[in-house]
């Protein structure tokens, strides 16, 4: 949990594959609202601008939140946000990923319709798309399994460059609204039926 004075680390949505984070500290925390001071005065904060926050906890934690007010002046750079998912593991994702390569699965990921679903897990799941995001970008995505479909808004964790224009996204679901609930769910569902699956082959199970 976040707590006043505690330093935290930003980064914005672009297009830049680096990851860069900038150092601020917590002025203010109140209900799902955290005020934090910049140590930049020149970055690039707008009204209702989706950013990423880092910060320590047990574990170095991430966490989504939107900018609902700035306030500027010479000598300082205020900003509150308001959280828009739950924080989790920056280091790596922590639910057990189950490989799809084999079950020839698709999604959808932006304006992609067909993107090949390499992997997923309860918290997570990765894609290999053709189409240039950075990490922290939020994009509309659709999982499909079993016939059912999985809709929601995801942001990039992880950039892999596989060449010949392919593109890993590593994905990790909003969970906010109805959509990212519904996404989650669907996440679990279909991690259970393939871990299923994995374990039949492997025993020699048909």
């Amino acid at each position: 949990m976040i707590r006043e004075e505690q330093e935290i680390f930003i980064q914005f949505s672009g297009k830049s594959r680096q990851r860069i984070l900038h150092p601020a500290r917590v002025t203010l925390v109140r209900d799902a609202q955290v005020q934090f001071m910049a140590s930049e005065l020149d970055l690039p904060f707008e009204p209702d601008q989706g950013i990423r926050v880092f910060h320590q906890s047990r574990d170095f934690m991430q966490q989504t939140a939107n900018v609902v007010g700035i306030d500027e002046d010479d000598r300082n750079h205020t900003v509150t946000i308001e959280w828009t998912s739950e924080a989790v593991s920056a280091e790596s994702r922590t639910c057990y990923r189950v490989s799809t390569v084999i079950t020839e699965l698709t999604a959808s990921l932006g304006s992609e319709k067909s993107c090949r679903l390499v992997d997923v897990s309860m918290m997570g799941f990765a894609v290999i798309a053709t189409d240039q995001y950075a990490i922290g970008d939020l994009l509309e995505a659709e999982l499909r399994f079993n016939g059912h479909t999985y809709s929601g808004r995801t942001c990039v964790q992880s950039v892999r460059d596989l060449g010949a224009g392919r593109i890993r996204y590593g994905l990790l679901p909003l969970a906010t609204d109805d959509c990212g609930t519904q996404m989650l769910a669907g996440m679990q569902v279909m991690t259970a039926e393939l871990q299923r699956r994995q374990l039949k082959r492997l025993s020699g199970v048909v």
